[in-house]
This record gives structure tokens, sequence and C-alpha cells, in this order.
């Protein structure tokens, strides 16, 4: 929630300011060039709270040039050098300050970080000796104290700092979320209605309200915080989206769930988060089919959003164009740990094509394989004509190391899958081999007492099977992996 002083512009105007100094920062308006400081101010926050590290860029260089000693600016640049990780440039901004600025001791506790009963006599101190809280204050004060581990002092010295607060709801909002943080739902909840109370008619307060009782899956109550906020706001999206989780939680048709999504869909038709919210009932409810489509048609628009892309690939079960994978790879830009975080988290929610669809992607693309997952991935999804395809694949560095012994298995039980038995037993004894060599090798080595003993379990299990094809007898899958 942007910092709001008396003097300050209200919400709608602030916007207005912000997108005339974005006009004239980005040259495409530069007769408007003159902002006063409080102007400058008001984008920084609305800035701030869209993310637009451009704007709030261009405002620091503007109030530079223009207002060199305007303190709440140089505040905020104190704070924002702190986001950046730039913690010795915050602290001489900080020093800088008037010595009774609240903002430079909050400041100071950040940089300086004291002992946890300094910093809350610290703290104790502040609210004793502040006799009226401004909202960006209170914005800092709730960052400073969960920044630094002391949300409970905060949540003990609430009373007391609201009664110092010409507008207490800006603290109670930041506390909600510090709450929702840390999955503290029924505090979050407490709060939320405290808000509702203070001010009934804001339907940013229902909206919250809203989410922490979906949260708590008390969805009748979401479901009556929803209906109050569309009172307010007939077309917000947020809580569109609240009501149609409040209403799949109570059971209720996918039409009707689906209702107020498409509304969503209709207000933000480039928005992903809608899109990849409605598949996600459609396929729960069994629509599995209209979910893909869902996706895919958005994904033809958007080529480039990912998380659209991500949740085709996973309700289709990897059953995708290696172009649209590809998509998903520039989109997130992706690296080999990520990757493999990615596949193994699909393969948590049983997704195993998805998951062999990202390895492959990250073999074809990085040029990085992993080989065990990766064919693990491939069986369980019954792609096994790609697993065997993949295992007598090799990459570079498979030429001169030894194979994993899992893979092993499952290319061998892959190949009886597929009823491609041919030189199957040289196969075996070949793979066997060098299962061998490589176990022989590794009991020399320090620490390998696990790869060791993987190799010398499949080498058991391929005797058995080179046993049985011997006999003529082909042996099942299951009993080999």
């Amino acid at each position: 929630m942007a910092a709001a002083d008396s003097d300050r512009q209200p919400a709608d105007s602030r916007e207005e300011i912000y997108r005339r100094f974005v006009d004239y920062a980005s040259g495409e308006n530069t007769a408007d060039s003159f902002f006063e400081e409080n102007d400058l101010i008001d984008v920084f926050d609305f800035a701030s709270d869209t993310n637009d590290d451009f704007a709030r860029l261009e405002v620091l260089q503007y109030a530079a040039r223009m207002y060199p000693d305007c303190t709440p600016i140089n505040e905020r640049k104190a704070f924002y050098y702190l986001e950046l990780g730039l913690t010795d440039p915050a602290r001489g901004i900080a020093l800088t300050l008037p010595a009774d600025s609240v903002l430079r001791t909050l400041l100071l506790l950040r940089t300086d970080t004291p002992a946890t009963d300094e910093a809350r006599r610290i703290l104790d101190r502040l609210v004793d000796s502040t006799d009226d809280f401004e909202d960006e204050w209170l914005i800092r004060l709730a960052d400073t104290a969960q920044e630094l581990g002391l949300t409970d002092w905060l949540f003990e010295a609430k009373p007391r700092i609201c009664k110092k607060a010409t507008y207490p709801q800006t603290l109670i909002y930041d506390m909600v979320n510090i709450a929702d943080d840390a999955a503290e739902y029924e505090q979050a909840t407490d709060l939320a209605e405290e808000l509702t109370s203070l001010e009934p008619f804001s339907s940013d307060f229902w909206e919250m309200l809203a989410r922490e009782a979906n949260h708590l899956s008390d969805y009748e109550k979401a479901l009556n915080a929803v209906e109050y906020a569309l009172a307010i706001n007939p077309d917000s999206p947020v809580a569109l989206t609240y009501k149609a989780q409040a209403l799949s939680g109570l059971n209720r048709t996918t039409q009707e769930i689906l209702e107020p999504l498409d509304r969503v869909i209709q207000l933000s038709p480039d928005a992903p988060d809608p899109i990849v919210i409605k598949a996600s009932i459609l396929e729960a409810s069994g629509y599995r089919l209209q979910a893909i489509d869902t996706l895919e048609a958005f994904r033809r628009k958007h080529p480039d959003s990912a998380d659209v892309i991500l949740t085709l690939i996973k309700f289709a079960d990897g059953n995708v164009s290696k172009s649209i994978v590809d998509d998903y790879f520039e989109a997130k830009a992706l690296t080999v740990h990520e990757c493999i975080e990615q596949a193994q988290s699909l393969m948590f929610e049983s997704r195993y094509g998805a998951a062999a669809a990202i390895l492959l992607a990250m073999t074809r693309r990085l040029k990085t394989r992993s080989e065990e997952l990766t064919m693990t991935a491939l069986y369980r999804a019954g792609f096994y004509s790609q697993a065997i395809e993949y295992f007598e694949t090799p990459g570079e560095l498979d030429l001169y190391v030894a194979r994993d012994p899992v893979s092993v298995l499952i290319y061998v039980a892959s190949r009886i899958r597929t009823a491609n038995t041919d030189g199957l037993s040289e196969k075996v004894a070949e793979l066997i081999d060098a299962l061998d060599t490589e176990s022989d090798f590794q009991k020399k080595m320090p620490n390998s007492f696990t790869t060791n003993l993987a190799a010398e379990s499949a080498v058991k299990r391929l005797r058995k099977v080179l046993t049985s094809l011997t006999e003529g007898v082909i042996p099942e899958p299951e009993s080999i992996i």
C-alpha cells in the first residue's frame, strides 16, 4: 500500500501523475517536463507498488538534479538501495537524514542489524517518541520488523502504533500480508476482518478477507467477502478470481465456477493467470481436452507466456511439439539446475511425460544430460521407444564414463516392452561387462559404496535376464525394474 500523507494526491491522481512522468522520462512528451517534489514522491510510490524500476530510477535522477535536498526522496532512495542489496550507500544516506527522523532510525536498524533485544528496545523507543505515524513510516516499520525477524514484536506493539496513526489501516494491511507470507492464515483473517470493520467500503479489504478465508478453506466466508467486494467494484478481476476459487471449494458446478473467471478473461484478455486457473479447473473437473484447448489458444497469441506453456506441457503430459517446449525455455531462460528442479516437481505430481519433455529439451538445448532422471521419467510415462533412443544416443560425456545402473535396467525393460528383443542377449552381456568393470573400478575409489552397490545390484538382475533370454524366455519387465 503506497504512502498517502495529508497533502498527497488520491490514488487516481497519483496514477495520472505517474503516467505523465513516464511519458516524459521515455521521451514521448518532453514538453511536460516540470514535476514538483510531491509529484515525484507520488510517482515513486506508485512505481514501487507496480514494481516499475524504470520509473523509480528516473525519479531519483530527476530529483538529484532538481531537488537534491528533498528528505522524503532521499529516504526512499536509501530504502531502494537496500532492496538492491547496496547496504553501504543506504547507510550513507541514512546518516545525512535528520537525527529525529523515523526513517533514519529504521534504515540504521536495517543496515546495522543489532542484536534482537537491542533492536526491540530501539523500536519501542521509536514508538514511544513518535506522536503521529505517517503512512510511509508505517510501511517501513512493518517491513523492518519482518526483515529483522521481529514480527512478534510488531503484533505485540500494534495497538500502541495504531493509536498514533492517522490511518492505521496502512499498518494492518501490511500485517495481513506478513501473516499471509508466514502461512498464519487465521491471524491474517482476523486482521482482514478488522480492516473491513474500519473501512467497509474498500473492495481491496474485502478481497483480502476473501483470500485469507480461501486459504483456511472457509469458502462460505470467502464467498460472502467476495460479494461485498463485487458490490463495491463489480469488475474487480481479483474479486472475481477469488469467487471462482470459493465456488470451486464449495463444489459448485463447473459452469458456476467458470462464470466469474470468464468475466476476468473478458476484462483482461492478455492476462495469463486467469487462463491457467480456468484450465486447472477444467482439468480437475474431467475436461482435460478443453483445458488444453484453452491453454493452446492463449499460447498462440502469447508464445512467451511461461506459466501457460508449462501448464500446457503438464496437462498434455509432454505430448507437445518441441517448439512449444523450446518457447518455454526461451521465456524462462532455464538453467540446468532449474530444469532438474522443474522435472522433479512434475514427477512428484506424477506428470512424468511433462518431466520427460523438460529433460529432453535440457539435453537438446543445454547439452547436459541427467540420465537416470530422464530415463525414469520416460519409462514411467510409457515412452519406451524414446527411452531406448535416449539411451542409445549417449552424450559426449557418456562416452567416457560408465552408464547409470538404473538407466541400464530401464533400457532393457523398455526393449522388452516394445518387443525389441533381437540381439538383446548380446546387448545385455555387453552391459554386464561394462557394469562389472565399473564396479571393480569403484571399489578402488573412496566414498563409492552407493555407486558400487547400485552397479552390483544391476548386474545381478541383468544376469537373471541373460539366463532367461538364453533359455528362450522373455522376462517380465516388472522383474527388471
